[in-house]
């Protein structure tokens, strides 16, 4: 018994140092993994900069690193272990990981890459459009305007995409040669594009000048068409017909047709306005035919309503029909208009809506 307790102590020592080593490497059990996309595209699906890409490949990464340090051969109580193949097989795993990562991490910068060299492509494009009318003026100055607000974001994407490839290039994640070119052009494209948009804006001063003039004349005409037509609403408009309701509001119906013209006249010269930095012009004379038409809709809605139901109220037979509900029904209408403000009920369309209304 005694000669058999050295090789007890020996086998002791010999699993304990074993058991030591696999308890070490099964901290790495986790890079053994099948359904790497799985997690990795899980990590993906969140809003992840290129700085989270970065710190997760570079875990694997040192992991990557530490084998190397690790002794190939180890002897423990003079029976050595090869751990070439084992080590091998984890530094494979470990590359597998940050390759799947790195493919996220370049389906998304890539496409933004494209994105980038789009929008720069048809801004330069736009941007030497020709300015030979209003609209293309506008769209040529609408064009600089939107390079003077987007340069800063463009500049801040750039800079992600820039990033982004550097930590690619940093675990020798291979793309094609041709994105590596196109992204060297990115800011010297955007600088160049934002010089040009200074020169352009420059040599349109005086285009735009020639064009104020002429937008000061439309603005003069679209004072005379609001006044031609307030002149022929005062005299000629709904207010002018005595006791026929439906001539009254037939006619409503023409000049809201005209106004509606006259307001997507006004939108456009409002937006020409601004382009040109013009001051831009109140039409009290607009607004208040405006005003006068909304309530004579009003009235309209609340007399049509009204002949809808004294329609079906006639085809009631008598000894179906509730006087009582009769009246309360008409109760009702009157009682909705006179709770309608002043300026709409006094005007002689509001009069004539209140007889038709009370049967006078």
């Amino acid at each position: 018994i005694s000669t058999l307790k050295p090789v007890r102590s020996y086998a002791s020592r010999l699993v304990n140092g074993i058991n030591q080593i696999l308890t070490q490497l099964l901290t790495y059990n986790d890079l053994w993994k099948n359904d790497k996309q799985k997690y990795t595209s899980r990590f993906a699906l969140k809003s992840r900069t290129y700085f989270d890409y970065d710190e997760i490949m570079k875990v694997f990464f040192k992991i990557n690193q530490t084998f190397d340090r690790y002794l190939i051969n180890k002897n423990i109580y003079s029976i050595e272990l090869c751990f070439k193949q084992f080590y091998q097989a984890l530094k494979y795993h470990c590359n597998e990981w940050i390759n799947h990562y790195g493919q996220h991490l370049y389906n998304k910068i890539s496409n933004k890459l494209k994105e980038i060299d789009d929008i720069l492509n048809n801004l330069y494009q736009n941007l030497n459009h020709d300015t030979d009318t209003v609209p293309d003026l506008k769209f040529v100055l609408n064009i600089i305007t939107q390079i003077n607000q987007q340069q800063e974001l463009i500049g801040h994407q750039i800079h992600d995409i820039i990033q982004s490839y550097q930590i690619l290039n940093q675990y020798h994640f291979e793309y094609p040669y041709t994105e590596s070119i196109l992204i060297q052009t990115l800011f010297p494209r955007l600088i160049e594009l934002v010089e040009q948009s200074h020169i352009v804006q420059h040599r349109l001063k005086p285009i735009r000048e020639r064009f104020r003039e002429i937008i000061q004349y439309d603005i003069e005409l679209f004072q005379r068409m609001i006044d031609e037509l307030v002149d022929k609403f005062d005299k000629y408009g709904p207010y002018t017909i005595d006791n026929d309701l439906n001539q009254m509001f037939l006619l409503i119906k023409q000049y809201e047709k005209e106004i509606d013209k006259i307001e997507q006249r006004k939108i456009e010269l409002i937006n020409i306005m601004k382009l040109f930095y013009i001051p831009l012009i109140n039409y009290p004379k607009l607004i208040r035919i405006q005003k006068e038409i909304n309530g004579l809709n009003i009235l309209f809605n609340l007399y049509d309503e009204f002949k809808k139901n004294k329609k079906l109220w006639s085809n009631i037979l008598w000894t179906e029909l509730n006087i009582n509900d009769l009246i309360n029904n008409v109760d009702l209408f009157i009682k909705n208009f006179r709770r309608l403000s002043q300026d709409i009920r006094t005007p002689v369309v509001g009069h004539t809506v209140e007889k038709y209304l009370t049967g006078n």
